[in-house]
């Protein structure tokens, strides 16, 4: 065992010596006069820093330490981690309220460890540095193992020289392992593996006399807040290879975007709500909507966590993510619905370069004269067979896909789906590029699509399952985990659902290529396939009653979408961001068989409310066309950063009025952008009503 320890050790070594100048100062010291029960204090600048510091703690000291168990369930990392024998600590920015008594019981562990002389490495702010200064805030792990081992050596460690790294936050955005694995990895060969470009690093280590081990909270992690930021780094940027021709320079700091909030956002109620909660768990009496929770409120991560648990029962929302709660508004702002803050969006995955092919006929205004005479089985087919390899839908997960892409998955999924008892087949899935192709699927396998709402409730849910007659719903595994973490009750419906991931071990390689076949040379069983009378069922809130159904017939979706495609012009080049579900009316119709039938691309996000990463995906996948809720609209305006939604020509907006601050942020924000509204009956048709796009209500002089 210990030679596999060494040949690991001296890989990982080898690995980081090809990019990296380590510089350790007072190490010596420490192996001097401790040995055991040590626990190290590092700060964070990246992800690779942990690395570093176990490569050269490790063989010395055993140690141990606590990582994010997103970050250490990868290959090879995963091996490497059971080794070292590191405690996984669940990620609180993507678990949530669920990571709370998880936390409790690492930290437990930890104390434990500690106690039975184990070396640790804890990091006191809990996450990476999300800007050049180390934010410990009200963190409370440090505190708390001092007060069941008061006695026990405490190391700091400070690592310079990561600022700027791909491996942190210096770009503004999260960092992506992989990515930068894959690109470390060419970089490395195109500079003939040993003469890449080095980054200098200085790893420190000093035995902490001088900590106020007695001390409360606050002032405990203020000195060590004030120890770690002695020495404030730049955002340096160190060449990849050494045929880049800019040299290692200093980039300016990552943005964090300001906002503010005026009364007639948050209801008094919700206010009073808000800060009566906030001053329960406090002890507070006096605090203003910018008091952060965790400095001003003294509420660290685990507090955090339970506030997200009690906004979930409380307000019925979902989908928070940690870091958008930074202040008393934001907590206020999530219980709206309108999930925001000044926090960084997640990574964003660029597109590839065909997503940007286009075809260049203006075929909408030619073709759309036809939609009513087909149904939209026949109006897909006719656009794919002169398309056949242009990209017409996308998303994080699936990437882009072609027309050729999706006749591939319909067909293997037509014949699944064929298999399934009933004339009417259940999809419970967020906007993406599956449900799209599900959606597809199941009119070519000749079953009616019933899209199911699921936050209707588990009674309405049901009630709406057994008056539709579906005995089965195809969804997603992943959607299913995502519910349970939101305390959503789809229990009852349990029996009837088929996860996706599932029907994928069913496919032989036979079907596959038989499938190919099919999709290249001949269409016949598409063309021949029973198409049913009625497109789509959906089913109304609830709001009277319980809810009802709504058959919408190929006819009604096409005759509306002709009406509207004569008031708004839409361009072969356009790409609409779809982020309705496919529940809704407009989702269905607008985010779904209109991408479908005239070849407009469409990128989809499961997620309306982060609104961060929704002005990432407009920047990124060049999204011209946007249609949501004018809440929506707001919380994607708000939060951008400039330049972000440049690419936005037009936003058609429904549900509700839009309210003057809408246009006047949208002015403010990108000047250029027309909202036009619309609105719908979903017993009727998705839209009834629109601003023709050459006669908008323009922001500017919506006052």
């Amino acid at each position: 065992m210990a030679v596999i320890d060494f040949i690991l050790l001296a890989f990982i070594k080898l690995s980081l010596w090809l990019r990296y100048r380590i510089h350790l100062k007072g190490l010596d010291t420490i192996i001097d006069q401790h040995r055991q029960g040590i626990l190290f204090l590092p700060n964070h600048p990246a992800l690779i820093d942990p690395i570093i510091l176990m490569a050269y703690l490790f063989n010395r000291f055993k140690a141990r330490a606590l990582a994010d168990s997103e970050q250490i369930d990868r290959f090879f990392i995963r091996f490497m981690a059971r080794r070292a024998r590191i405690l996984p600590l669940p990620s609180l920015t993507k678990k949530g309220s669920d990571s709370a008594q998880q936390v409790r019981q690492v930290i437990d562990r930890c104390i434990e460890a500690l106690r039975n002389g184990d070396n640790l490495v804890l990091y006191p702010s809990g996450q990476l540095m999300t800007s050049n200064h180390t934010v410990i805030a009200a963190n409370s792990a440090v505190e708390t193992i001092l007060k069941e081992l008061p006695d026990t050596p405490i190391v700091l460690v400070r690592t310079s020289g990561l600022w700027g790294s791909s491996f942190g936050w210096a770009s503004g955005m999260r960092p992506s392992v992989a990515k930068t694995l894959k690109k470390g990895f060419w970089s490395i060969l195109l500079s003939g593996i040993f003469f890449m470009p080095r980054r200098h690093v200085t790893v420190s280590f000093e035995i902490a006399d001088s900590l106020p081990r007695q001390a409360d909270r606050k002032s405990l992690n203020t000195w060590l807040e004030n120890y770690f930021n002695i020495h404030i780094e730049s955002n340096t940027y160190v060449p990849y290879s050494i045929w880049e021709k800019n040299t290692t320079r200093t980039l300016p700091e990552p943005k964090i975007q300001e906002y503010s909030i005026t009364d007639d956002l948050i209801p008094p109620t919700v206010r009073d709500q808000v800060f009566e909660y906030l001053k329960q768990q406090t002890g507070l009496d006096s605090f203003d909507d910018t008091a952060q929770l965790n400095v001003d409120l003294s509420m660290d991560s685990l507090a955090i966590a339970e506030l997200i648990t009690w906004l979930e029962s409380e307000y019925g929302i979902w989908q928070i993510n940690v870091d958008s709660l930074q202040t008393v508004a934001d907590v206020m702002l999530a219980a709206c619905g309108e999930v925001s803050g000044p926090s960084r969006s997640k990574e964003i995955t660029m597109p590839d370069t065909k997503w940007f092919t286009t075809a260049s006929d203006c075929y909408l205004s030619d073709q759309k004269k036809y939609f009513p005479d087909q149904s939209i089985c026949q109006a897909f087919l006719n656009r794919a067979a002169t398309h056949m390899n242009k990209p017409i839908l996308a998303d994080q997960i699936s990437g882009v896909k072609t027309y050729r892409d999706l006749l591939l998955a319909i067909i293997l999924l037509k014949s699944k789906f064929e298999k399934l008892p009933g004339d009417r087949l259940g999809i419970m899935m967020p906007a993406s590029v599956a449900s799209a192709t599900f959606y597809l699927a199941t009119l070519f396998s000749g079953k009616t699509p019933v899209m199911v709402n699921w936050t209707l409730g588990g009674r309405n849910l049901l009630h709406t399952i057994q008056n539709a007659e579906v005995g089965q719903i195809i969804t997603s595994r992943t959607l299913l985990e995502r519910l349970q973490k939101q305390n959503i009750d789809a229990s009852t419906i349990q029996d009837r659902l088929i996860c996706i991931e599932d029907i994928r071990h069913q496919v032989s390689i036979t079907d596959k290529v038989k499938a190919f076949l099919t999709a290249h040379l001949n269409w016949r069983s598409l063309y021949q396939a029973p198409c049913p009378e009625n497109a789509v069922i959906l089913y109304t809130s609830g709001s009277e009653s319980l809810p009802k159904a709504v058959p919408l017939t190929h006819r009604n979706i096409m005759t509306n979408l002709t009406d509207a495609l004569n008031s708004i012009t839409l361009k072969s080049d356009d790409c609409l961001l779809g982020i309705l579900p496919p529940f809704h009316s407009f989702g269905i119709t607008v985010c779904t068989v209109l991408p479908l039938i005239t070849g407009i691309r469409a990128v989809y996000y499961p997620n309306p409310t982060h609104g961060s990463s929704l002005a990432g995906i407009i920047e990124k996948w060049k999204a011209t066309l946007l249609v949501g809720t004018p809440t929506f609209l707001n919380t994607i305006v708000r939060t951008t950063l400039p330049g972000q939604i440049d690419s936005l020509r037009l936003v058609v907006s429904g549900a509700e009025k839009c309210p003057q601050r809408v246009y006047d942020l949208v002015h403010e924000k990108c000047n250029r952008l027309v909202i036009i509204e619309g609105y719908g009956v979903t017993e009727c048709s998705p839209i009834l009503s629109v601003n023709s796009s050459e006669n908008p209500i323009p922001a500017l002089s919506a006052k």
